[in-house]
């Protein structure tokens, strides 16, 4: 096989949503989002992400729109709490207030003395990307997002029941788009790139 020749098992498909895969902001997405049965698909796909040593180090809460209530409410209090404005207090809130479903992937510490703490992190920040990708290729609108709630270990822990080796990687919201999102500027790849060959 030459150089220039493509890989037999080349999936071009998967490649051209790769390379044009675009999240849609949390407050665009509406209902109806996944039922039980349409996101465990999605999940599945997500836990097929590297995982050095096999630790899993990572799990899944998924929040359906009744819990959406009580987590704002618990996001304006911790707000409150920590003196955030009143303006990072609404934003924070607004992703519940809005949401209509979100998976919280909890990044789950496992002690190991061979696999290092961050590449632990660095799997559950797999699996987050994973899990966006498969709700977004499975038809979804899908959003990324954190917060400054997510970083608090009392929210954490009155929201999702967190414990102290636990915490948040990331929280997905996903649910039906109401409008593709324009593209945006991207990275210039030739500006971030070094090749080595020798």
């Amino acid at each position: 096989m030459s150089e220039s020749s493509a890989p037999a098992s080349r999936n071009d498909a998967a490649l051209e949503f790769l390379l044009t895969r675009r999240s849609r902001p949390a407050k665009t997405l509406t209902a109806p989002a996944p039922t039980r049965e349409q996101l465990l698909p999605i999940l599945t796909a997500a836990a097929r992400t590297p995982d050095h040593g096999k630790l899993e180090p990572w799990r899944f809460i998924v929040v359906e729109r009744p819990a959406m209530a009580r987590l704002a409410t618990l996001t304006e209090e911790a707000g409150i709490r920590l003196g955030k404005s009143a303006e990072d207090i609404a934003k924070g809130r607004s992703q519940f207030d809005l949401g209509q479903l979100a998976v919280v992937v909890v990044e789950v510490q496992t002690p190991s003395p061979k696999i290092p703490a961050i590449e632990q992190s660095y799997s559950a920040g797999a699996v987050c990307l994973s899990l966006l990708n498969a709700a977004l290729a499975s038809g979804w609108g899908a959003n990324w997002l954190s917060g400054w709630a997510s970083h608090d270990p009392q929210f954490c822990k009155e929201a999702f029941g967190l414990e102290a080796h636990e915490r948040v990687a990331g929280i997905i919201h996903i649910a039906t788009e109401t409008a593709p999102p324009p593209e945006r500027p991207r990275p210039d790849i030739e500006a971030k790139t070094t090749w080595i060959s020798a």
